[in-house]
């Protein structure tokens, strides 16, 4: 049995991978930053944007959460 691609599940239940079609993962995302580090960008800039990214998956995760709430499930 194959392992299950986390980021098919619903980002309400827990997963703080995107779907796929969303953009690169959290992983590419941070690989990318790397590479460009290496290449000569700025670290603190880039260690921003990925923090900004995150704090933005979370807060979407939190928002569809309480919404799921208020709907009453």
């Amino acid at each position: 049995m194959e392992p299950k691609d986390r980021r098919d599940e619903d980002p309400s239940s827990g997963s703080a991978q995107p779907r796929p079609g969303d953009g690169p993962t959290p992983s590419e995302q941070a690989l990318r930053a790397i590479r460009d580090v290496a290449n000569g960008a700025d670290p603190t800039s880039e260690a921003f944007r990925l923090s900004n990214d995150f704090t933005d998956r979370q807060a979407e995760r939190l928002r569809r959460l309480l919404a799921r709430f208020r709907r009453g499930r």
